[in-house]
Parts: C-alpha cells; sequence; structure tokens
C-alpha cells in the first residue's frame, strides 16, 4: 500500500475548524524508530513554553482534547517563513493526521484540539474509506475510456 493524503474536515468543539489531511502510514515508509523513541521521550519530559507561558508546537509536543485526555502527540510542525507553526502533523494510537496548526489551543501544559482520539481516528477512517472510493471510481472510468 502506498502512503496517500486525503483531506477531511475537521471541526473543533472549541470553536476552531479545520481542513485536515489523513496519511495513512505505509510500514515500509515508517519513520525510524529512533525518530518514534525521541519523540516519546520529548513528549513525556515537561513542556517547552514560548514567551508567553504557552506549550510550544513542537515535535514532541502533547495534543489533549478539551478533558484532557491525550489526542496524540505531534510528530511534525511545519513553520511560515516567520517562523509561525502553520501546519501540524499528529500521531494518534492509529493514524498520523496534517491539519493547521491554528486549529490548536495552547495551555502551560498541552496543545489543545477540539475532537476526542476516538472522533479524529473515525474522521480519518472515513476520510481514508472515501478516497480510496474515489480511486477506485477514477481508475474504472480510466480503464472503461481506454477500452472505448
Amino acid at each position: 500500500m502506498r502512503p496517500f493524503t486525503v483531506l477531511l474536515f475537521a471541526s473543533a468543539s472549541l470553536g476552531m475548524a479545520g481542513i485536515a489531511s489523513a496519511q495513512s502510514a505505509d510500514a515500509t515508509a515508517a519513520a525510524p524508530q529512533a525518530a518514534e523513541a525521541a519523540a516519546a521521550a520529548t513528549a513525556s519530559a515537561a513542556p517547552v513554553l514560548e514567551a508567553d507561558g504557552k506549550v510550544k508546537l513542537m515535535a514532541g509536543t502533547k495534543v489533549v482534547d478539551v478533558s484532557e485526555a491525550l489526542v496524540g502527540v505531534l510528530k511534525e510542525v511545519e513553520l511560515d517563513a516567520a517562523g509561525k507553526p502553520l501546519n501540524v502533523v499528529l500521531k494518534t494510537d492509529k493514524h498520523e493526521v496534517k491539519f493547521p496548526a491554528s486549529s490548536l489551543a495552547r495551555t502551560e501544559k498541552f496543545a489543545v484540539f477540539g475532537m476526542t482520539q476516538a472522533e479524529l481516528n473515525a474522521a480519518a477512517e472515513k476520510a481514508q474509506a472515501s478516497a480510496q472510493a474515489s480511486g477506485a471510481t477514477a481508475e474504472a472510468k480510466t480503464e472503461a475510456t481506454a477500452s472505448n
């Protein structure tokens, strides 16, 4: 299975909304175990704070829902030209999901996302199923066109 990206709409209960892309991790293209171990070690350490006293969005930052239940850990943070977080990749227990950094609120302990881990996993799975169905339909149309 090749890695692919699909779009999904995530409505956050914090009043934030964003477009997220779910990425299926191919076993052969998985990140090295050392990188994941480093991210896990960073996540268990005290959070790094910005000058405003709130957690810095960086690889290893814990992300929780509004009830402070773990959603996942940031795997990547894409910065804009000014060095501000633009997009993040959040690793849950099942998926890696990319969405705008603006969909996260920050506290002195965590980054907060408006969906639970189960809700985010379900949305990612729905988006993947939709993308696979769209891909199958596109392939069938291409084959039908080629045979005419």
